[in-house]
């Protein structure tokens, strides 16, 4: 993958003329904000016996790129930062609407911080002097997943009379042994000399591991006892995310 990258660099670099000029960006994403329904994206089988909460602090993503500039418009960039990321998972499972707290089963409240650093690189045009486009390959290595409680909890419960019973499976990620690659497109404005607005779109539609996860079986109604899955809900690595910041570039050219 990074063969064709470079060897389209090449090429869409030579015959430039003129000076090169190369730069540090130092950049700060403080507005981040997913997109869609994100109940849907959490929860895929509900119960009205099962009350489920995901809450999303806003993530803030900050750091530190270096950007060669040729004549002609064209860019590349290679970089790092650090994403820091808070959910909250408030969990009550109990077997009567009339007085959920009385009834209760189990309850949980737990939050998860994902922090992750990331390695990045990318292609970008500067147009009319003030305006850039990019496209970026983000590789995030989310390095700490903390809880406030145990890992994993598998739990069984029953009623005596036989009328509800329940097994509830929850467990986090711990560490995730590849990286989260993120498509990123970028669009900025210089307002000022050096400073730059940006926003852009974070493009990871797919997701493969589960930092958190619920699942329970079972059944609340003896009426045949057949086993059921009753809930699932997760938070995924899927990145569907529209975000904005700045970017101060520190310019340096050849001699």
């Amino acid at each position: 993958m990074k063969t064709p990258f470079f060897f389209s660099l090449f090429l869409l670099t030579l015959g430039c003329q003129g000076q090169i000029t190369h730069s540090i960006d130092a950049f700060g994403y403080p507005l981040n904000q997913k997109l869609g329904n994100l109940e849907k994206q959490y929860i895929s089988i509900g119960h009205e016996l099962i009350d489920v909460q995901y809450q999303r602090t806003n993530p803030i993503e900050f750091g530190i790129s270096y950007r060669q500039t040729f004549p002609n418009g064209l860019s590349w960039n290679i970089g790092h930062s650090v994403l820091l990321a808070k959910h909250r998972i408030f969990y009550r499972i109990f077997y009567s609407t009339l007085d959920p707290v009385a009834s209760t089963i189990d309850e949980i409240d737990r939050t998860i911080m994902v922090n992750s650093f990331s390695f990045k690189i990318g292609l970008a045009y500067n147009f009319k002097k003030r305006f850039r486009t990019a496209l970026n390959l983000i590789a995030y290595f989310p390095h700490w997943v903390a809880s406030d409680g145990p890992s994993k909890i598998e739990t069984v419960s029953a009623s005596t009379s036989g009328g509800w019973n329940i097994y509830e499976k929850i467990y986090e990620l711990n560490h995730l042994d590849e990286p989260v690659i993120v498509p990123q497109f970028v669009f900025s404005v210089e307002l000022l000399k050096g400073l730059h607005i940006n926003t852009g779109f974070r493009l990871k539609f797919w997701s493969i591991n589960d930092y958190f996860r619920i699942d329970v079986t079972g059944y609340f109604n003896n009426e045949g006892a057949v086993s059921d899955i009753l809930h699932q809900s997760k938070i995924n690595s899927r990145d569907l995310a529209f975000f904005t910041g700045i970017t101060y570039e520190f310019k340096f050219k050849n001699k």
